[in-house]
Parts: C-alpha cells; structure tokens; sequence
C-alpha cells in the first residue's frame, strides 16, 4: 500500500499539543472553561474538532494548564508546492 503523509500546519501543531496535554491532565471540559475564562461549547467544540483554535485562546488554555507554547519554525522542502 502507498501511503501519503499529510503535512499539517503550525496551528494544527498546537492545537494536538493542547489537546494532548488536556488528556494527560486532571481537568474536565467545564473546569477547564472556568480556568481559562472559555465557554464549555467553545471548549467541547475544539477538542472535538469542530472549531480550530485562535492564538488568543490557545494563550488561554495554555495558561489554564501552566503549560507554555513553543512553536519551531521549519525551512519547506524546496520540492513542495506548499
């Protein structure tokens, strides 16, 4: 089988970290909207996917779980289209 790898942004980036970090915590969805200040929907819609995260809020989810964001930025394969 031919597989393709699918090349995500570094939005898409962050917003697996967050999500990978509120799995890992304590929190629940409406604990979480309290301490970072979001609505519960706003909160529920992201992790589910159906909404993408602005930088306003991952600052705030970041911060409701003491985490800290870093973003590495990469040079494009000369090769791509991207």
């Amino acid at each position: 089988m031919d597989f393709k790898t699918k090349e995500i942004g570094p939005e898409q980036h962050v917003q697996i970290q967050l999500k990978n970090l509120f799995k890992e915590s304590a929190l629940n969805q409406k604990e979480l909207a309290a301490m970072s200040g979001l609505s519960e929907s706003v909160i529920s819609r992201w992790l589910t996917g159906h909404r993408k995260i602005n930088l306003e809020n991952v600052e705030k989810i970041a911060a409701a779980m003491n985490a800290r964001i870093v973003v590495i930025p990469e040079k494009r394969d000369e090769n791509t289209d991207a």
